[in-house]
């Protein structure tokens, strides 16, 4: 029984060290999401290359998008066919 309850306390101790590693790196920006803060990086833009297919322009808000990076190759080889339709 005892060694029962040393593997359950083991074991949530793991847990609980796990959520304070992944907690701490939230906190202090090691691991982050891409939501970069709007206050720090005001000015917004998007990129678009072939996989975005085609591109509704009209529903892009541009109070929100101030540049926009389309992507026309990769490598020596490709060229986007709707680089210059975009």
């Amino acid at each position: 029984m005892k060694f029962k309850n040393k593997k359950i306390l083991l074991f949530m101790g793991s847990i609980l060290l796990l959520l304070l590693i992944i907690l701490l790196s939230l906190y202090t920006g090691c691991l982050r999401f891409n939501y970069p803060s709007k206050t720090e990086y005001p000015i917004r833009g998007i990129d678009i290359s072939r996989h975005q297919n085609n591109i509704q322009w009209d529903l892009i808000d541009t109070t929100e998008v101030h540049f926009v990076y389309i992507k026309a190759t990769e490598g020596s080889d490709f060229i986007d066919r709707k680089f210059s339709y975009n």
